[in-house]
């Protein structure tokens, strides 16, 4: 494909994404074959870290749409890809620490938060990360979570979107 087919892809690619960050009223399957559309358009290392360095919310994850029949599922019709309303589950990344936190939110009644540390790889917009330390409510305690990969195709300060 050229470049500015390319280009105009992305930009109707990432406005659909911006309506479902703020809306959640875009279908499942549209989202997903947004993130397809960049992912399949980005180029290994195009991803700055400093784009990434602050706090980012998951609102949308293919992960609920890998089974083939995902839209058979009972739980698809409410979700479609997003995450539950009731649950808010932010990744804040500390570039100047080289510090990951997930903190998910289940409602005002329960927080999980993993403590960890990142490596990232520029020529491949590779985040490589463990956790060190979970906390469960008011318990804290050493956890031993085998390393996890996000590779980022995309971070513009509105949208950061990655392979897990």
């Amino acid at each position: 494909p050229n470049s500015e087919s390319s280009s105009s892809s992305s930009s109707s690619s990432l406005q659909l994404l911006a309506s479902a960050l703020e809306t959640r009223q875009e279908s499942g399957a549209d989202v997903a074959g947004a993130l397809g559309d960049l992912e399949r358009s980005s180029t290994q290392g195009d991803i700055d870290l400093d784009a990434l360095d602050g706090s980012w919310e998951i609102v949308f994850s293919t992960a609920l749409l890998k089974d083939t029949d995902a839209e058979q599922k009972p739980w698809y019709k409410f979700f479609q890809g997003y995450m539950p309303r009731a649950v808010k589950e932010v990744v804040v990344i500390d570039k100047s620490k080289e510090s990951l936190q997930i903190v998910t939110d289940i409602g005002s009644l329960f927080r999980v938060q993993l403590n960890g540390r990142y490596t990232w790889s520029p020529d491949t917009s590779l985040m490589a990360f463990s956790f060190y330390q979970t906390r469960l409510g008011p318990f804290e305690f050493e956890s031993n979570i085998p390393e996890k990969t996000y590779a980022f195709f995309s971070a513009n300060g509105q949208v950061a979107a990655a392979r897990s």
